[in-house]
């Protein structure tokens, strides 16, 4: 940023700038007029370490150099202006108008922006300049692309296209280790223009008098000194530890907005706040106000009845001599992350601490550390049984649990540690044992207990991650004995080790003090009962799953060139080989997530929707509900959780005692719980606690599915060969079609859902997918082409992992029918949408010999429990996946044996798989995005995209299909006339809206689930509607609008039940979820979160594209989004965040605003 000729000046650094901080953005311009002011440390810049700012300074230029001369030695006619330059602007317009191949040192503006590029290159494609224009290219040392790279060059390209007319459709960045990173812009640059416009407009309004607030979680850079001198100046209530925005904002309701105002609070309790949380937060304040100045902070035990049994110091185990102290330094930066350093402290054999590491450079370095340090462990385990690994917070074993997964290795012993509880977690045992008068209680903060101030160079693990890739921009060698910056970060790694150590000595005596003893957690019920009959089977057959994975591992050679003789058997081997384990893979976080949730205070399972925190007994004694007990309990109705009537549940202080959730009632927080005498007995109780947390937990039973892939991977194994379908599968090898021609699927002048009935009809032992968008009318295509299979007397099978899917679309087979079809529905809850009741269709229980059915129907129904079954192999002539983006690959591969043929049928863009665990390769993904490769739309060749929505009027469709669908998805002829018409009682902002897509902004601060604002606009806003006639796709009138032809979404449940408070009683408003698949004249989204940050599951929930589309596609007529103006413009830490707020920015970009 600069002045100018009388104007300021605003480079693509400056961007990037505000994108990180606005506090720091308007340092930077008030250093302009004060040049006194000077930013200190920077803890995110390389620079700011000792000794490597010209270091590194000197390898970018020296990268740039190496970019240079390759583009030189391909050929490339290059160009290369001066960097200061007096005539390097009028000299970049004058090559790019000769059309020079390269340009190198670019200077470009678009006022008030200006800045030089590294490299514009010449590209095909029409401009102003002529038959070609240019794209930008970057040269940066990282090792992957970051948000500020890609805003930089979304604001280069915004400078090019003022030059040539046109916005180049792909951007580069040539990174450190020479790889080429492609991006397209259109993913970025609506975030770029929203940003744009926020900082032209801050700019605009800067006073030197009034500074923003510095964020205090956002990163500041240069100015983060400055921020925290701030910050500490202004004594905010946020400063107090554990103190939320949402919390924040109810503080300032009751008049206390200061932390010392929070520290002199009088009163038990305020508005919307738990009075158990408030009282937590006032001891904070007043802990850290008497602790300022002390060389050691003040600091209280808990006593017993501030702890939750179990909790605390109790979680303390006794000493061991093999205990071990373990910290890890890793790159959240890294593209999944990079784990350089992995470090542990522990007793040598003569009683000294010492300090072992392992480094991990890369990928096959990362395995090779993972294998390393728990083969170590597990040596160290067998001398001493009674060890325990410490670590402080739960970074560690996430990644144990990440890496395990992802490598495929070392997985049932790292499983057996977990379950063991060899690992804790001391910031669990300190932040429900203790309250410390510190703002923070990371490992720094609390270590002022019971040690001095750090000197190192390194002093935090931010500043090892930029010491990391200092280094690997420097060129030092990758011994840390002969690298002094690899010695600076093992120095602090290890310092993090003892002060582990140090931690655990200083819990331990005070733990010794107040006389609170170890409570070990009961052991695996599911360990106990290995001796029975299933246990032994389930133990066998997955022996033999791991011998004969192992196997088929051990054969495929391990360089690409030696695979290149057989390339397609070795892809097939090794995801054969890969999904033996995924079923198991997928169990054990469910353990894992139960023990995690156990070990949570009552106020952290407050936030988990997993969870439903806080119940208490009411008067009414237990009753009988048949053989069973039921117990009545008050709950907090305001959280947000997904457990529901029906909910299988574990006890969060017995998480081995599992319960119903008999009965539940939102509106008055009442739920009843249903529990057998046994299973309290079992658990050593006589009754459910008088106070509990219930933590949702359901393992389903996948045996069936694990034996059909053990019996396809060794049939693979003795003969190389599987299926032609499963080959084609997972080769992703187009559909062989009998009489096809040409590469496309479709014909020519054929419309998507004939060629679907012609393909499927002429499939020829192989795959077939289908993309359905909204409103594309995917059920009924398919449900045409099953109905031509069976009048041709074809076996068909129908899959998916919902049993109500299932049914629907057997429901439009009997509508194409004529509205009756002999069939078979497998398993579903009768008297339920599970289970079709049309003529001719028979439910059978799952358990049933589907197989004999087939002697005298053509149509069954069922999930993947049912086409695993062997008796079913190759007895089906086509099996349709429906929702198949939901399916894994794991269970379609299962399922593949039943049938000759395989149709896919679902939408990635709408509905993506759950899954819980990490795995190996490409063996996790979902069958339809593993077939289609990852793209966002199926190419023609590879299958069918149903490309006309008949429920889209065209404005939305213009969103919809720029924003999730590449621009393939057009309205159906008609949908233009779908249109609300304006009545007597029409007033307010929408009276002259007739349809599209409708931004409404409602600013709010603090909310996080719910939003009081966004309800009250929410109703005036059906007010608006209801009573206002509307059109259908004739033209011809369909009726008033009323409380049925509109639809309320909300992405949490929380606001779901506020929305239900506000409006009237038959209003339709649920989450995504309950809409998927419905439709109607007018949808309103409110996206409840004040800002993203706020998200209780962050922006990947929030702004998650399946959602965002979803919400939106619902909408016939009109979508109206109502949020809070900040959701535009958030930080974000990651590329693929910014590609999901980019489609928010596209939707506010498209959407007309209204007041």
């Amino acid at each position: 940023m600069q002045h100018r000729d009388g104007r300021l000046v605003v480079s693509p650094t400056d961007l990037a700038e505000f994108l990180r901080s606005r506090f720091a953005c308007w340092m930077t311009r008030a250093a302009l007029e004060r040049p006194e002011l000077r930013p200190g440390r920077d803890a995110e810049d390389p620079e700011s370490l000792p000794d490597v700012g010209e270091i590194l300074k000197q390898r970018g230029f020296e990268h740039e150099a190496r970019v240079l001369a390759k583009l030189r030695d391909a050929g490339r006619d290059v160009v290369e202006l001066a960097v200061h330059g007096d005539d390097s602007h009028a000299r970049t317009l004058e090559a790019m108008r000769a059309g020079r191949e390269v340009i190198f040192q670019a200077h470009l503006a678009r006022p008030p922006f200006a800045g030089v590029a590294d490299f514009l290159v010449r590209v095909p494609g029409a401009s102003e300049l002529g038959d070609f224009h240019y794209e930008v290219w970057d040269a940066k040392l990282a090792r992957h692309v970051r948000p500020t790279h890609v805003i930089q060059l979304c604001c280069y390209a915004d400078m090019l296209e003022a030059v040539q007319g046109v916005r180049p459709g792909e951007v580069q960045v040539v990174l450190g280790d020479g790889r080429e990173k492609r991006l397209r812009l259109a993913e970025f640059f609506y975030f770029h223009r929203a940003l744009r416009r926020e900082l032209l407009a801050f700019l605009e309004a800067w006073r030197a008098d009034a500074p923003p607030f510095p964020d205090p979680a956002a990163d500041h850079g240069a100015w983060q000194e400055e921020a925290d001198r701030r910050l500490a100046a202004s004594d905010h209530v946020m400063l107090v530890a554990g103190c939320t925005a949402a919390q924040a904002k109810k503080l300032a309701k009751a008049g206390i907005e200061t932390a010392s105002q929070l520290a002199d609070a009088t009163a038990a309790r305020i508005s919307g706040m738990d009075e158990r949380i408030f009282a937590k937060l006032c001891e904070q304040a007043r802990l850290q106000r008497d602790s300022a100045g002390l060389a050691s902070p003040r600091f209280r035990v808990l006593d017993a009845d501030d702890v939750e049994e179990g909790k605390g110091f109790a979680m303390l185990p006794p000493a061991s001599a093999g205990d071990v102290c373990f910290d890890l330094e890793g790159d959240p930066l890294e593209v999944d992350g990079l784990e350089y350093l992995w470090g542990v402290t522990y007793r040598d054999d003569a009683g000294a601490l010492a300090y072992r590491d392992w480094w991990a450079h890369d990928r096959a370095g990362e395995r090779s550390a993972l294998e390393s340090f728990l083969d170590w462990l597990a040596e160290r385990r067998a001398r001493f049984p009674d060890l325990h690994v410490f670590h402080y917070a739960p970074y560690e074993t996430a990644v144990l649990k990440r890496l395990a997964g992802r490598e495929g290795t070392r997985e049932d012993l790292l499983d057996d540690l977990l379950r063991s509880g060899v690992f804790v977690d001391l910031f669990s045992v300190v932040r429900h044992g203790l309250r410390v008068g510190e703002p923070r209680y990371s490992l720094k903060n609390v270590e002022r207990l019971y040690r001095g101030a750090r000197t190192g160079e390194v002093a935090s693990g931010m500043e090892s991650v930029v010491a990391y890739d200092a280094w690997r921009q420097s060129g030092e060698p990758r011994d840390a004995a002969a690298s002094p910056l690899l010695r600076r970060i093992r120095d602090y790694n290890e310092e993090d080790c003892r002060s582990t150590s140090e931690l655990l000595d200083w819990l331990r005596a005070r733990q010794h003090e107040c006389g609170i003893a170890f409570r070990p957690k009961r052991p695996d019920e599911e360990q106990a009962e290995e001796k029975s009959e299933r246990a032994i089977q389930r133990a066998a057959e997955r022996a033999e799953r791991q011998a004969l994975a192992a196997r088929l591992l051990a054969e495929i050679p391990p360089s690409d060139a030696e695979r290149a003789g057989d390339p397609e058997r070795w892809t097939v081997q090794e995801l054969l080989a890969q999904m033996l384990e995924y079923h198991h893979r997928e169990a054990r976080p469910v353990w894992w997530e139960l023990f995690a949730r156990a070990e949570q205070s009552v106020e952290e399972r407050y936030e988990q929707i997993d969870c439903l925190a806080g119940l208490v007994r009411t008067e009414r004694a237990p009753f009988a509900i048949k053989k069973s007990l039921g117990f009545e309990y008050r709950y907090d109705p305001a959280q947000d959780t997904k457990i529901g009537e029906g909910s299988e549940c574990a006890l969060a202080q017995h998480p081995f005692l599992t319960v119903e959730v008999y009965a539940l009632e939102p509106d008055t927080g009442v739920a009843v719980l249903k529990v057998t005498e046994k299973a309290l007995a079992k658990a050593g109780l006589a009754a459910l606690p008088d106070a509990l947390c219930l933590i949702e937990f359901k393992l389903v039973p996948t045996e069936t599915l694990e034996r059909s892939l053990t019996d396809l991977a060794r049939t693979f194994e003795a003969t190389h060969d599987v299926s032609p379908v499963v080959r084609d599968l997972l080769l992703r090898r187009p559909p062989r079609i009998r009489g096809q021609s040409g590469k496309s699927v479709r014909h020519e002048g054929e419309s998507a859902a004939d060629a679907l009935v012609r393909a499927v009809a002429a499939l020829d032992s192989s795959v077939l997918c289908v993309q359905g968008p909204p409103g594309s009318g995917k059920t009924t295509s398919s449900a045409r082409a099953i109905c031509a299979l069976l009048r041709a007397g074809k076996k068909v099978g129908i899959a998916c992992n919902s049993h109500a899917a299932i049914a629907n679309l057997m429901r439009a087979c009997a509508d194409e029918n004529g509205g009756a079809l002999d069939c078979v529905k497998v398993d579903g809850k009768p008297g339920t949408p599970e289970v079709p009741t049309f003529s001719g269709c028979e439910h059978v229980p799952g358990r049933a010999d589907v197989a004999s059915y087939l002697d005298r129907v053509s149509l069954i129904g069922g999930t993947a429990w049912c086409f695993s079954r062997p008796e079913l192999r190759g007895r089906l002539d086509c099996l349709f996946v429906d929702e198949a983006s939901q399916v894994s690959l794991a269970n379609v591969v299962a399922m593949s044996r039943a049938a000759r043929n395989l149709v896919l049928v679902g939408d990635q863009m709408q509905l993506s798989q759950p899954t819980r665990a990490v795995h190996p390769g490409e063996s996790g993904r979902s069958a339809l995005d593993y077939a289609l490769g990852g793209a966002t739309t199926i190419p023609d060749e590879r299958g069918l995209f149903l490309e006309t929505t008949h429920r889209l009027h065209p404005t939305i469709c213009e969103y919809v299909s720029g924003a999730f669908y590449e621009d393939r998805l057009q309205p159906a002829p008609g949908n233009e006339r779908r249109v609300l018409r304006a009545s007597q009682r029409s007033d307010g902002a929408l009276a002259a809206l007739e349809a599209g897509l409708v931004f409404v902004p409602v600013p709010h601060t603090g909310n996080t689930q719910c939003s009081d604002e966004e309800a009250a606009a929410v109703r005036a806003l059906v007010a608006q509607l209801v009573g206002r006639r509307h059109t259908d796709r004739e033209g011809k009138p369909a009726g008033e609008i009323g409380l049925d032809d509109i639809l309320v979404v909300a992405p949490y449940n929380a606001q779901v039940r506020t929305l239900e408070h506000a409006l009237p009683p038959r209003a339709r408003i649920g989450t995504v979820d309950r809409f998927q698949g419905q439709q109607a004249p007018v949808v309103v989204v409110s996206m409840c979160a004040s800002e993203p940050a706020l998200s209780p599951r962050g922006i990947g929930f929030l702004f998650h594209p399946n959602r965002l589309n979803v919400a939106v596609s619902r909408a016939q007529c009109l979508a109206l989004v109502v949020g809070a103006p900040a959701l535009a413009t958030p930080s974000c830490r990651s590329v693929d965040e910014m590609r999901l707020v980019n489609r928010m920015c596209r939707l506010l970009e498209h959407a007309t605003a209204a007041a």
